[in-house]
């Protein structure tokens, strides 16, 4: 077995010994749903304030168009 093919093997396990590597939580922390949540609640009020509510009915839908083919 050749010595590259033991560094393919062993890039994630390189990894692990990081400790500033984020790691996937095996179970969801509400907190940072929450977080999450009111993150979004104050960009959306942002946004709001900026550009005005939406029309009544949402905003209209165009429909799609296929580009004009080359002469």
């Amino acid at each position: 077995m050749s010595h590259d093919s033991n560094i393919d093997d062993n890039d994630n396990d390189n990894d692990n010994d990081n400790p500033y590597r984020p790691r996937k939580l095996k179970v969801r922390d509400p907190l940072h749903d929450l977080q999450l949540l009111r993150d979004m609640a104050i960009i959306n009020a942002q946004v709001r304030a900026e550009l005005g509510p939406l029309p009544p009915g949402g905003l209209p839908v165009e429909p799609k168009r296929k580009p004009a083919p080359w002469p």
